[in-house]
């Protein structure tokens, strides 16, 4: 972690940031590769490092920045940088550390988002979804789909349809938030919104999944948005 000019006994001072000196060194910045080197990529330096140490999770370090831990620059949002990260945007890089612990860094899978320094994948939160690598924030998740129900968290395609006597807007997270089908109307399941009672039909109940026949003798007309009760 120190050098000494010229060989001498007396330290001059300690091994500059970005470099290491593991001994012997007689520059602030050897690049020997005996007595020290530069910074490793993904790996940073103090000054007066003898070995260079992991970049911190969420963040990066280049060649360009392997110094002062202050100095490490954030992970790009849509990826995240769980140790050792070289770039801002890593993809697909994992090593295996000194204690055999795995480190993985890539680009932010689906049904997750990541935002500006992450660490690992954050999951979409219920009543939403991400159908592509890459999200970089919550508000960037997709709401659910109209019409389905996204019940869980890290949903990647919305899949689970709307129950049927229920109607469910856009952004619906659990089957207890579809909204009851309305009087006058139908719904038949994966509804986003309350069909009307064609001519010739009425519901006079809500949660109906099909409207009934008119009865004989009533008049149950098509220009009124659906027909409650038979006239």
């Amino acid at each position: 972690g120190k050098y000494c000019i010229g060989g001498e006994a007396t330290v001059t001072g300690p091994c500059s940031s970005g470099f290491y000196c593991t001994g012997g060194a007689w520059k602030s910045t050897p690049l020997d590769g005996d007595t020290g080197d530069i910074c490793w990529e993904g790996w940073q330096c103090p000054a007066g490092a003898v070995i260079p140490t992991p970049c911190e999770s969420g963040f990066f370090c280049s060649a360009e920045f392997a110094d002062l831990p202050a100095e490490q620059v954030a992970c790009a949002a849509g990826y995240y940088c769980s140790n050792g990260s070289y770039t801002p945007t890593p993809w697909a890089v994992s090593f295996v550390g000194e204690n055999g612990t795995t480190f993985v860094n890539d680009i932010c899978p689906i049904g997750s988002y990541c935002d500006v320094e992450s660490s690992r994948p954050t999951a979409c939160p219920v009543g939403t979804f991400a159908s592509i690598e890459g999200t970089g924030s919550e508000s960037s998740c997709f709401d659910c789909t109209p019409g389905f129900v996204c019940n869980s968290s890290e949903t990647r395609i919305p899949h689970v349809m709307c129950p049927q006597g229920s109607f469910c807007p856009a952004g619906t997270g659990t089957v207890a938030e579809a909204v009851s089908c309305h009087e006058g109307h139908q719904c038949a399941g994966g509804n986003e919104a309350p069909e009307p009672c064609p001519g010739g039909s009425y519901s006079n109940t809500e949660g109906s999944v099909h409207c009934m026949p008119c009865p004989a003798g009533k008049q149950c007309r098509a220009d009124v948005g659906g027909t409650v009760e038979p006239e």
